[in-house]
């Protein structure tokens, strides 16, 4: 059981370094997005990328999921492979399918959030994002089955850095706006998939399997509803607050999440990445019940005081790293959105069961249940206290 503590603690501490990035990546963009951008279109930007963010989930059908579960239950590569295989063409399938369906539909989407088909062309570039990042998601969760954080966090790492270089190129120097920080990420996702396909090709067994994708959607498909409600839960709140304030408060609002998601990825997303797969392969282990203990005892502590520290420091980080003095009062809000990363943590642990015996659907009940609860909260709280 030792063993297992150290490997889980092991790889959550490489997956951090390149989650790490990703938050020192976003603050060194704050004061570039803050310095270029109005309050108003960033909190245009934050809209649109939520919502990218929101389509990703959903779109990509949480087949990842299956395949990491799926994997788990074999030793044989050849079985691994046709896994692997099969899960990528479901999602290049649906990432085709995707840009084909919602292409027509740019410039109603343009009208619906903006008022406006001046932003067409936005949602042709967010789509073409929208399938590169669902097939991306393979070979990443590749690395994550093989226990291999570094080359995992080394590829997350050089991808960020290509998306930092080619905003302070659009925004700088050609001066293009909000939609020069989607042409970034579009190029940076067309190299990283360009550069793990080789990797793919040399892992595939290739061999359509009907019955095996079928399992695989009846697993990962009551994901999709849960993963549908986990996002509303996350983001809801931004639609909420467009459609009863403006695009100004959305800005403040990300701006003060954005923030308190120093706790998110360097601890919750980290734990999860290092986490997860180790967990899957302890299920039958007659060490399981006291590994888990201890996790969860350690994983409080860490989170808890994590909390404290970020919310402590939230105005000082927000005077160092937003441009201009309407960004700063939205340090107000981060010891609230820590409090609820805090909880995000511990139900990994809670919900882990589920996943054990294949019940998967119980977690679509919980996470449907919370939404309404958080929807109905939001409506009521949001035009009483802003």
């Amino acid at each position: 059981m030792l063993n297992k503590l150290k490997d889980t603690a092991k790889h959550t501490f490489i997956y951090s370094i390149g989650n790490l990035s990703t938050k020192i990546i976003g603050l060194l963009l704050l004061p570039l997005y803050t310095a270029k951008l109005s309050l108003l279109n960033y909190g245009r930007f934050t809209i649109l990328e939520t919502t990218s963010m929101f389509l990703t989930m959903v779109l990509g059908l949480r087949i990842v999921s299956s395949m990491m579960r799926w994997s788990a239950e074999t030793e044989d590569e050849d079985e691994q492979g046709k896994i692997l295989f099969n899960s990528y063409v479901i999602l290049l399938v649906t990432a085709i399918l995707v840009n084909i369906i919602f292409s027509p539909l740019k410039s109603w989407l343009s009208q619906v959030f903006f008022s406006s088909t001046e932003y067409s062309h936005f949602f042709t570039v967010i789509f073409a994002i929208i399938g590169l990042e669902m097939i991306n998601q393979v070979p990443m969760n590749l690395f994550r089955f093989q226990g291999k954080p570094i080359v995992y966090s080394a590829v997350f790492a050089i991808k960020l850095v290509i998306v930092l270089l080619l905003n302070i190129y659009f925004l700088v120097y050609a001066e293009i706006g909000v939609i020069g920080i989607f042409y970034s990420q579009l190029i940076a996702n067309t190299i990283q998939m360009i550069f793990t396909i080789p990797i793919l090709l040399k892992n595939f067994y290739y061999k359509f399997d009907i019955k095996l994708i079928k399992e695989m959607l009846s697993y990962s498909i009551p994901l999709i509803f849960s993963a549908i409600s986990v996002q509303l839960l996350a983001i809801g709140d931004r639609y909420i607050i467009k459609y009863l304030l403006d695009y100004s408060q959305v800005g403040i609002y990300s701006l003060g999440y954005k923030i308190s998601g120093v706790l998110n990825v360097f601890i919750v997303q980290a734990f999860a990445l290092g986490f997860l797969p180790i967990a899957y392969k302890m299920q039958d282990s007659k060490d399981a019940q006291p590994f888990f203990k201890k996790i969860f005892k350690y994983f409080s502590m860490i989170l808890v005081f994590g909390a404290l520290g970020v919310s402590l420091f939230a105005r000082e980080i927000l005077l160092v790293f937003a441009q201009k003095p309407e960004f700063y009062v939205a340090y107000k809000i981060v010891p609230l959105i820590t409090i609820a990363f805090i909880f995000k943590g511990i139900q990994y642990m809670f919900l882990l069961g589920f996943h054990y015996v294949k019940k998967t659907k119980y977690i679509a009940y919980i996470v449907t249940i919370a939404l309404f609860v958080n929807l109905g909260l939001n409506f009521i709280l949001i035009p009483q206290f802003g």
